[in-house]
Protein backbone atom coordinates (compact mmCIF):
# COMPACT_ATOMS: atom_id res chain seq x y z
CA UNK A 1 0.00 0.00 0.00
CA UNK A 2 2.84 2.50 0.82
CA UNK A 3 4.78 1.70 -2.34
CA UNK A 4 1.86 2.63 -4.40
CA UNK A 5 1.09 5.92 -2.76
CA UNK A 6 4.76 6.46 -2.91
CA UNK A 7 4.64 5.43 -6.37
CA UNK A 8 1.41 8.04 -7.26
CA UNK A 9 3.38 10.88 -5.97
CA UNK A 10 6.78 10.50 -7.11
CA UNK A 11 4.86 9.88 -11.09
CA UNK A 12 2.74 13.27 -9.61
CA UNK A 13 6.03 15.30 -8.86
CA UNK A 14 7.83 14.14 -12.11
CA UNK A 15 4.44 14.86 -14.16
CA UNK A 16 4.69 19.03 -12.67
CA UNK A 17 8.65 18.61 -12.96
CA UNK A 18 8.27 18.39 -16.68
CA UNK A 19 6.07 21.27 -17.41
CA UNK A 20 7.29 24.23 -19.08
CA UNK A 21 6.42 27.94 -18.10
CA UNK A 22 5.22 30.02 -20.58
CA UNK A 23 7.99 32.42 -20.20
CA UNK A 24 10.37 28.84 -21.12
CA UNK A 25 7.83 27.98 -23.77
CA UNK A 26 8.04 31.63 -25.44
CA UNK A 27 11.77 32.39 -24.70
CA UNK A 28 12.79 29.08 -26.32
CA UNK A 29 10.65 29.40 -29.49
CA UNK A 30 8.68 25.83 -28.79
CA UNK A 31 6.13 25.21 -31.04
CA UNK A 32 5.39 22.38 -30.06
CA UNK A 33 5.17 19.67 -26.90
CA UNK A 34 4.53 15.75 -27.44
CA UNK A 35 4.86 13.87 -24.17
CA UNK A 36 4.95 10.06 -24.80
CA UNK A 37 4.80 7.19 -21.90
CA UNK A 38 6.47 3.99 -21.69
CA UNK A 39 5.36 0.80 -19.14
CA UNK A 40 5.32 -2.49 -19.03
CA UNK A 41 2.15 -4.03 -20.23
CA UNK A 42 2.12 -8.62 -19.96
CA UNK A 43 5.82 -8.62 -19.69
CA UNK A 44 6.01 -6.45 -23.14
CA UNK A 45 7.59 -2.95 -22.82
CA UNK A 46 5.40 -0.55 -24.78
CA UNK A 47 5.01 3.43 -25.68
CA UNK A 48 2.87 5.52 -26.45
CA UNK A 49 1.52 8.75 -27.08
CA UNK A 50 0.34 10.41 -23.66
CA UNK A 51 -0.43 14.53 -24.56
CA UNK A 52 0.77 16.71 -27.37
CA UNK A 53 0.75 20.73 -26.84
CA UNK A 54 0.82 22.98 -29.85
CA UNK A 55 1.77 27.12 -29.25
CA UNK A 56 2.26 29.94 -31.00
CA UNK A 57 4.89 32.39 -30.87
CA UNK A 58 3.46 34.20 -28.01
CA UNK A 59 3.39 30.90 -26.28
CA UNK A 60 -0.42 30.80 -26.31
CA UNK A 61 -1.58 26.93 -26.44
CA UNK A 62 -3.06 26.45 -29.30
CA UNK A 63 -4.05 23.24 -29.10
CA UNK A 64 -4.44 20.41 -26.84
CA UNK A 65 -4.63 16.27 -26.97
CA UNK A 66 -4.41 14.05 -24.20
CA UNK A 67 -4.64 10.20 -24.88
CA UNK A 68 -5.47 6.71 -22.99
CA UNK A 69 -3.38 3.64 -22.44
CA UNK A 70 -5.22 2.25 -25.45
CA UNK A 71 -3.74 5.19 -27.67
CA UNK A 72 -6.99 6.43 -27.93
CA UNK A 73 -7.83 10.76 -28.03
CA UNK A 74 -9.72 11.17 -24.35
CA UNK A 75 -9.47 15.15 -24.66
CA UNK A 76 -8.77 17.13 -27.77
CA UNK A 77 -9.27 21.00 -27.85
CA UNK A 78 -7.93 24.04 -29.97
CA UNK A 79 -7.90 27.56 -29.03
CA UNK A 80 -7.92 31.20 -31.27
CA UNK A 81 -6.61 34.40 -29.43
CA UNK A 82 -6.77 37.74 -30.10
CA UNK A 83 -3.59 40.41 -30.41
CA UNK A 84 -3.79 41.03 -26.44
CA UNK A 85 -3.65 37.19 -26.21
CA UNK A 86 -7.28 36.44 -25.01
CA UNK A 87 -8.68 33.46 -25.68
CA UNK A 88 -11.46 33.93 -28.88
CA UNK A 89 -12.32 30.66 -30.06
CA UNK A 90 -12.60 26.97 -27.92
CA UNK A 91 -13.01 24.50 -30.03
CA UNK A 92 -14.20 21.02 -27.80
CA UNK A 93 -13.42 17.78 -29.78
CA UNK A 94 -15.30 14.35 -29.08
CA UNK A 95 -12.19 12.50 -30.26
CA UNK A 96 -9.61 13.35 -32.83
CA UNK A 97 -11.70 15.43 -35.44
CA UNK A 98 -15.40 15.53 -34.30
CA UNK A 99 -16.51 18.68 -32.97
CA UNK A 100 -18.71 18.50 -30.24
CA UNK A 101 -18.87 22.38 -29.05
CA UNK A 102 -17.58 25.63 -30.01
CA UNK A 103 -17.37 28.78 -27.95
CA UNK A 104 -16.82 32.03 -29.06
CA UNK A 105 -15.80 34.96 -26.92
CA UNK A 106 -16.28 38.49 -27.82
CA UNK A 107 -14.38 41.51 -26.14
CA UNK A 108 -14.40 45.45 -25.95
CA UNK A 109 -12.06 47.80 -26.98
CA UNK A 110 -10.30 47.67 -22.90
CA UNK A 111 -10.10 43.60 -22.78
CA UNK A 112 -13.88 42.92 -20.70
CA UNK A 113 -15.07 40.26 -22.32
CA UNK A 114 -18.56 41.04 -23.68
CA UNK A 115 -20.40 38.11 -25.50
CA UNK A 116 -19.65 34.22 -24.96
CA UNK A 117 -21.62 32.03 -27.44
CA UNK A 118 -21.92 28.31 -27.26
CA UNK A 119 -22.44 26.28 -30.66
CA UNK A 120 -22.73 23.07 -31.19
CA UNK A 121 -21.03 20.48 -33.33
CA UNK A 122 -23.16 21.45 -36.04
CA UNK A 123 -22.50 24.93 -35.94
CA UNK A 124 -26.08 25.53 -33.97
CA UNK A 125 -26.13 28.35 -31.66
CA UNK A 126 -26.69 26.49 -27.92
CA UNK A 127 -26.34 29.51 -25.91
CA UNK A 128 -24.97 32.60 -25.62
CA UNK A 129 -24.01 34.68 -22.61
CA UNK A 130 -23.72 38.84 -23.12
CA UNK A 131 -22.34 41.48 -20.47
CA UNK A 132 -22.23 45.40 -19.76
CA UNK A 133 -19.89 47.16 -17.75
CA UNK A 134 -19.96 50.91 -16.04
CA UNK A 135 -17.61 53.66 -16.50
CA UNK A 136 -14.88 51.95 -14.38
CA UNK A 137 -15.19 48.72 -16.28
CA UNK A 138 -17.20 47.02 -13.14
CA UNK A 139 -19.47 43.95 -14.86
CA UNK A 140 -23.18 45.93 -14.06
CA UNK A 141 -25.14 42.95 -16.01
CA UNK A 142 -25.12 39.22 -17.41
CA UNK A 143 -27.41 38.29 -19.63
CA UNK A 144 -27.96 34.60 -20.72
CA UNK A 145 -30.19 33.64 -23.68
CA UNK A 146 -31.11 30.86 -25.44
CA UNK A 147 -30.76 29.48 -29.11
CA UNK A 148 -33.94 31.21 -30.10
CA UNK A 149 -32.14 34.84 -28.04
CA UNK A 150 -34.64 34.35 -25.67
CA UNK A 151 -33.48 35.69 -21.94
CA UNK A 152 -33.52 32.72 -19.69
CA UNK A 153 -31.30 34.56 -17.00
CA UNK A 154 -30.54 37.87 -16.01
CA UNK A 155 -27.79 39.21 -13.28
CA UNK A 156 -27.19 42.76 -12.00
CA UNK A 157 -24.63 43.92 -9.97
CA UNK A 158 -24.13 47.40 -8.11
CA UNK A 159 -21.04 48.46 -6.62
CA UNK A 160 -20.06 51.26 -3.70
CA UNK A 161 -18.43 54.17 -4.42
CA UNK A 162 -14.87 52.27 -4.12
CA UNK A 163 -15.79 49.87 -6.75
CA UNK A 164 -16.95 46.82 -4.22
CA UNK A 165 -19.70 44.92 -5.03
CA UNK A 166 -22.46 45.46 -2.50
CA UNK A 167 -25.34 43.22 -4.35
CA UNK A 168 -26.14 40.64 -6.89
CA UNK A 169 -29.60 39.97 -8.07
CA UNK A 170 -30.27 37.16 -10.09
CA UNK A 171 -33.51 36.88 -12.22
CA UNK A 172 -35.09 33.92 -14.53
CA UNK A 173 -36.14 34.39 -17.91
CA UNK A 174 -39.61 36.21 -16.72
CA UNK A 175 -37.37 38.69 -14.41
CA UNK A 176 -38.23 36.71 -11.85
CA UNK A 177 -35.91 37.74 -9.13
CA UNK A 178 -34.49 34.33 -7.63
CA UNK A 179 -32.09 35.50 -5.24
CA UNK A 180 -29.83 38.24 -4.25
CA UNK A 181 -26.28 37.96 -2.56
CA UNK A 182 -25.23 40.72 -0.46
CA UNK A 183 -21.42 41.50 0.05
CA UNK A 184 -19.99 43.36 3.27
CA UNK A 185 -16.59 44.40 3.22
CA UNK A 186 -15.02 45.16 6.74
CA UNK A 187 -11.69 47.92 6.21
Amino acid sequence: MNAKYILVVAMLFCIQASAQSKKDIKKNKVKSVSISKTFTRDGKELTLKDSYEKYDSDANLLEEITYNDSGVVTFHESYQYNKNGDITEEVHFKDETNVKKRIVTKYNSTGDRIEVSEFDGNGALVEKNMFSYNANGDRIAELSLDANNVITKKVTNIYDNRGMRTERRTYDGKNNLVAIRKYTYEF
